[in-house]
């Protein structure tokens, strides 16, 4: 190691992990607004003001339909801090950091929770 190189630090890791995860999640959510906003200029369609079943997206994306794009983005935006709080756990657990895991995994009950409780409104 030479004298301009900082040691590793272990929890730089885990935020180095949180990050790419939360860019990576925005990046996608703002492409898929993109998107569905070409799709409404192109078609004409407008972006449908009441959400579709789950089960009929996938059909609805591969029609071109800016409405499920739009939905496909919003997905994005609530699933960010669940697979990035995923990430945390894997990294701390990976630096051998149990107690901070395990926090960790207190933090995904409580987003958790709180989506089942907004789904059931």
């Amino acid at each position: 190691m030479t004298s301009t190189q900082a040691p590793t630090d272990p929890v730089m890791l885990v935020y180095r992990i949180a990050r790419a995860a939360l860019v990576a999640g925005f990046v996608l959510a703002v492409s898929l607004v993109a998107i569905a906003v070409a799709l409404v200029v192109i078609t004409g369609d407008p972006i449908a003001g009441s959400t579709m079943d789950i089960g009929d997206l996938p059909a609805a994306v591969r029609d071109g339909d800016p409405s499920a794009v739009a939905e496909l983005a919003i997905l994005a935006v609530v699933l960010t801090p669940i697979l990035t709080t995923l990430c945390v756990i894997a990294g701390f657990l990976r630096i051998g950091d149990r107690r901070y895991a395990a926090i960790s995994v207190l933090v995904l009950v409580v987003l958790s929770a709180s989506m089942v409780v907004a789904l059931l409104r």
